[in-house]
């Protein structure tokens, strides 16, 4: 057995020489055809190498692109929230202030006039956002009319929300008989607003109430 193993190995190598001598044989004869072998396939390479390259730039522009609309969509959310804190913010800072009262007059506002309207509205200007007025200059809509969920005037920037699922700088409103209705700005969640009451700008529950159902805007742009 080990004989015949050794002796069919042999002959398989001597075929084996056999074919390579051919091949060379036959490698010499065509050595021309070789040479011109070799450059098509150089330039089938580079012309596949080109293509690798040109996709890879493809996909990277693709990338970029998506990357790109990613960071727009996030600097976008950060500056809506960066708004509605402002709004926030603003509204608190005036705590305890008296600018708003009902026995003092300001801008378009005799003493007398409650001012809770106006109050929303200059903390809206002190954000920099928009304001919605009855006319295109300096005329903030009143608390009845924040308190339609269909006004005309509240449009744009601003959209309704669910008043059981308020954010901070949401802006809540109870409409009232004979233009007393009352609007105030969302400073806790759920909880607390801020607004223009009688005597100073107080923070309270107001808008929470079980018996209340206000309506809901917040500032989306």
């Amino acid at each position: 057995m080990t004989g015949l193993f050794i002796l069919f190995t042999l002959e398989g190598n001597n075929e084996g020489m056999d074919r390579d001598k051919g091949r060379g044989e036959k490698g010499a004869g065509g050595g021309r055809k070789g040479v011109g072998g070799e450059e098509r396939g150089r330039e089938e390479g580079q012309m596949i190498g080109r293509s690798l390259v040109d996709m890879q730039r493809h996909v990277l522009r693709i990338l970029f692109a998506v990357a790109i609309l990613c960071g727009i969509k996030e600097t976008f959310s950060l500056g809506l929230r960066a708004d509605r804190q402002c709004i926030s913010n603003r509204a608190q800072s005036f705590h305890g202030r008296t600018d708003w009262a009902k026995a003092v007059a300001k801008r378009n506002l005799d003493a007398g006039d409650w001012k809770c309207n106006l109050f929303v509205a200059e903390v809206l200007e002190a954000c920099y956002l928009q304001v919605p007025n009855r006319w295109w200059w300096f005329s903030p809509i009143g608390a009845n009319e924040w308190a339609n969920p269909s006004s005309t005037y509240l449009s744009g920037c601003w959209e309704t929300c669910s008043s059981s699922n308020t954010q901070e700088g949401d802006v809540l409103a109870i409409a009232g008989n004979g233009g007393s209705g009352h609007v105030g700005i969302v400073t806790v969640p759920n909880s607390m607003t801020t607004s223009a009451t009688r005597y100073r700008v107080e923070e309270s529950d107001w808008g929470f109430r079980y018996d209340q159902s206000p309506t809901c805007w917040r500032y989306n742009c």
